[in-house]
């Protein structure tokens, strides 16, 4: 988040940090910061930036909140409203 507020890339030199933050890396441009959150601008409007640890939270609530639509729409629903490290 420091980099983000510098505007700026951190420098990583350990090569397995570099892959790891890689989809990061590609879409700073797009990254903000928004009261301490990290969001992404789209096309179509913003995405919350999703720490791994929650990609499992988030995914079985919004199918059990959206009445259990199945794997392709739940995912459709994640991949529109979150973002996050492939």
């Amino acid at each position: 988040m420091t980099a983000l507020r510098l505007k700026r890339l951190p420098k990583l030199n350990n090569a397995p940090e570099v892959a790891k933050h890689g989809i990061m890396k590609r879409n700073f441009a797009k990254l903000f910061l928004r009261r301490g959150v990290m969001y992404r601008r789209t096309a179509s409007g913003e995405q919350l930036v999703l720490p791994q640890y929650y990609v499992t939270l988030v995914c079985q609530s919004l199918h059990d909140e959206s009445g259990h639509p199945g794997y392709q729409k739940t995912l459709a629903l994640v991949q529109e409203r979150f973002f996050g490290r492939e």
